[in-house]
């Protein structure tokens, strides 16, 4: 049950992140991207007014900490756990994207939904899907690819 531990939390983590973005894009398509105008806060206040487009990017911010607290465990428990190297990068890298999609968002607004912010911030968070996959694959299947070697010319 315990080596189930960090299997279940990585995908558990996944599905978080696939919320976090799912809410992201609704707050794109809806165009409510600047329903907080400020950040952290929102229109200067932990809890925001109403209104409609308030409210949708004030959801993407909520799912946000749940989803980095996810994602914080499952890089510590990689740490902890991972018998190679690889997976202890991959972990690594996860907690420094975080902290670069965390101040990407923050730009993201400050400077009122910049495009190439906009894509920077869409394009860190499939970066951390895509190590979350890693993550998360190779605890379920408990085998961990080896190093890469370079080929010989």
């Amino acid at each position: 049950m315990a080596a189930e531990a960090p299997r279940r939390l990585a995908w558990l983590t996944v599905a978080a992140l696939g919320l976090v973005m799912m809410l992201g894009n609704i707050v794109s398509a809806t165009g409510s991207g600047l329903g907080c105008p400020d950040w952290p806060l929102c229109h200067g206040r932990f809890i925001p007014p109403g209104g409609a487009e308030i409210w949708i990017e004030f959801r993407h911010r909520l799912a946000v900490p749940l989803f980095s607290a996810l994602l914080v465990a499952t890089a510590v428990v990689t740490l902890r756990r991972a018998e190679g190297r690889a997976l202890r990068r991959v972990a690594i890298a996860l907690l420094a994207l975080l902290a670069a999609q965390i101040v990407l968002g923050g730009i993201t607004v400050k400077l009122g939904l910049s495009a190439p912010i906009s894509t920077l911030h869409l394009v860190t968070a499939l970066a951390i899907l895509a190590g979350l996959l890693i993550i998360a694959e190779r605890n379920s299947t408990g085998v961990e690819t080896p190093e890469p070697k370079l080929a010989r010319l």
